[in-house]
């Protein structure tokens, strides 16, 4: 009912200004389906309101463990930057957050919430000692992907201006990783996906490295190319 909403909406209103209430009414007060209704509310209240850098940080934290995220107090940091663009440990905890940046970072908040990959939301990620550009088309690299870096750098070991071909590169993260390694490499990148090598190119240049890679569409299922 009208009245019902209005009281949730006050509790919701207290949640985001106070975090161990929030425990209190999502551990035992209320069912799972009210407390997601709750915090659904608290995060609109975000855009409506003055609220302060404390408690719009709670509120986030709060809406990512109600979803399950595991990391959350990490992750409502990483998307607090990308959304507010500034550190927030650098900000008094007091100082109030315009609407328009409190709704930015809710939006990026609720898609996590719906478990939307936080390194496509950053829209980068860092790999190995450099950073490179995802986002949705492109696969997201992982510790496997560095350990494939490492042995392709162990078969290039002594090999004279080696000639490399990165098939379905994606992002392009591993040569480029070998060709910031593998001084005389030259690295083709190549994927069937235009969306994929619009990212890998970016990453080319992000990592000035267009002097020795260069982007390919290739169809894997085809004839090779000479690279």
């Amino acid at each position: 009912s009208k009245k019902e909403l209005g009281r949730l909406a006050e509790v919701a209103a207290d949640a985001y200004r106070d975090y161990p209430l929030h425990n209190w009414f999502t551990k035992g007060k209320y069912d799972k389906k009210t407390s997601k209704l709750i915090m659904q509310i608290s995060l609109k209240t975000m855009t409506e309101d003055a609220i302060t850098v404390l408690a719009l940080w709670r509120a986030c934290r709060a809406a990512l463990e109600e979803a399950g995220i595991e990391n959350a107090a990490a992750e409502t940091d990483w998307l607090w930057q990308a959304a507010v663009g500034n550190d927030r440990h650098l900000l008094r905890p007091d100082e109030p957050v315009t609407p328009e940046k409190a709704a930015a970072l809710r939006a990026l908040i609720t898609r996590r919430a719906a478990h939307e990959p936080v390194q496509y939301l950053l829209g980068s990620w860092p790999f190995l000692d450099f950073e490179v550009k995802v986002a949705p088309g492109v696969l997201i690299p992982r510790q496997d992907t560095e350990t494939l870096v490492e042995n392709a750098l162990i078969a290039l070991s002594g090999m004279p201006d080696p000639a490399v071909l990165d098939l379905c590169c994606g992002s392009g993260c591993i040569g480029l990783a070998v060709a910031s390694r593998v001084k005389d490499a030259k690295v083709t990148l190549a994927d069937i996906s235009q969306k994929a090598l619009s990212v890998a190119k970016e990453n080319v240049a992000l990592n000035k490295l267009s002097g020795r890679v260069r982007c390919v569409a290739a169809d894997a299922l085809k004839p090779a190319f000479p690279f």
